[in-house]
């Protein structure tokens, strides 16, 4: 585990290969993960506060239960991942690609971002949102569960992308 410094900087930590390792229950705070992999690993239940994870990858990654505060994932590689049942409390998705992961009843207590990422076959069903989700400036492909979310911050060019969604969760039959 790396600590902070006295004066709250983020420590950098650079080029850390963490693949196939389970760290269940990890707690971390005021760190820098710069180029990190994450591939495969188990987070499960581990909590992160003022922590800046930079074009690391998270492929496979199980962040189930994970409790977030203050983070930011930037230029991010996030694919066939879990953060079922997360806690998302200030935490920004900064051009990060996101694909095939589970959101599934997170809890979103502050403001949850997602900027400039491309976002598809994301599960957002049965989240509980008590701030809001922010998704402008993003690419939207098959966001399942986004037509029961509270609070979402769209674009209207973002509405025709996932309005598909929205008809079939809704169980509207669109034909010609």
């Amino acid at each position: 585990m790396y600590t902070a410094s006295m004066d709250n900087q983020l420590v950098d930590v650079i080029a850390k290969d963490y693949s196939l390792k389970s760290t269940h229950k990890f707690i971390e705070a005021n760190i820098h993960y710069k180029k990190c992999s994450f591939v495969g690993v188990d987070l499960t239940e581990s909590s992160y506060v003022r922590v800046k994870f930079s074009d690391c990858n998270f492929t496979g990654t199980n962040l189930a239960k994970v409790n977030l505060k203050q983070v930011e994932f930037y230029g991010c590689k996030i694919d066939t991942a879990s953060f079922l049942q997360g806690t998302f409390k200030s935490v920004t998705f900064n051009n990060c690609i996101i694909n095939d992961t589970l959101f599934c009843e997170a809890s979103v207590l502050k403001l949850l971002r997602f900027a400039d990422c491309e976002l598809s076959k994301l599960d957002m069903r049965a989240m509980v949102v008590k701030d809001k989700i922010d998704f402008r400036d993003s690419t939207l492909s098959d966001i399942w569960g986004i037509s029961s979310l509270k609070q979402v911050i769209i674009s209207a060019s973002q509405l025709t992308m996932i309005s598909p969604v929205l008809a079939l969760e809704a169980g509207i039959s669109v034909t010609d």
